[in-house]
């Protein structure tokens, strides 16, 4: 770091006009002092005693005024074996969600990275917090201790839209065969040896637990929030079973 300093005189998006005084160099690696955290910029520009920084990182907070320390080093990047495979920015720091994203697409960390950093802003971190554990009934493998323990409202919410039938509350209290709540009280299927073929593939699922048996008794314990069965029908297809 050299001794020489300068000002903020002027933004622009990403670039910052500084009076400094003393001597600098093109392409020269600064810092603005910006409540007590140091932005990195690189000089591009001179003329006479001013010159124009590009900013590498956000600029919101960057005011006239704000001290420039330049360093007297020119911008580089370190080289070596132990970089191989890594993703960086611009100014070396690792972007460790672009390289997973790079080597595992199908898990969409940036993707996911923004949907919470936009809820949380829009919303709250309780907010995303909620929906993650909403989405995780349809895609966690714990899908079912989650599904027993959320409120009406989220389970509602989360299942919007789907078909609902409603049942009466003495019929599943009273305890009765999946297979006739499925055809004869709810039309999920529609008729018996349809619901049966696709239980043997293994695509029925009651509450997200795997069916193996059309005719097991379905009674209050089955009951979600003492009011709701939800049903599934292959990978997509839910459906609301209300008892009143």
């Amino acid at each position: 770091m050299t001794d020489t300093k300068g000002k903020v005189v002027g933004i622009n998006g990403n670039m910052v006009s500084v009076e400094f005084d003393g001597n600098i160099a093109m392409n020269e690696v600064a810092y603005v002092n910006v409540d007590g955290k140091k932005l990195k910029g690189e000089v591009i520009r001179i003329r006479g005693n001013v010159a124009q920084m590009q900013i590498y990182e956000m600029t919101q907070g960057i005011k006239s005024g704000d001290v420039v320390d330049f360093t007297g080093n020119l911008l580089s990047a370190v080289l070596g074996p132990g970089l191989l495979g890594q993703v960086y920015d611009g100014l070396q720091n690792p972007l460790p969600l672009v390289a997973e994203q790079a080597e595992n697409p199908g898990l969409r960390p940036i993707q996911k990275r923004l949907a919470k950093e936009i809820t949380i802003m829009v919303h709250s971190e309780a907010d995303y917090e909620a929906a993650v554990e909403a989405s995780q009934i349809l895609f966690s493998n714990k899908a079912q201790e989650i599904l027993h323990k959320i409120d009406e409202d989220t389970l509602l919410s989360v299942f919007e839209g789907v078909p609902q039938f409603e049942v009466e509350k003495t019929l599943i209290e009273a305890g009765v065969p999946l297979v006739n709540l499925l055809t004869d009280n709810a039309a999920v299927f529609a008729s018996k040896g349809e619901m049966r073929k696709l239980t043997q593939g293994g695509g029925v699922l009651v509450n997200k637990e795997k069916v193996s048996d059309p005719n097991m008794t379905i009674d209050a314990s089955h009951l979600l929030n003492g009011k709701y069965i939800l049903a599934q029908r292959g990978k997509k297809n839910y459906y609301l079973v209300i008892a009143k």
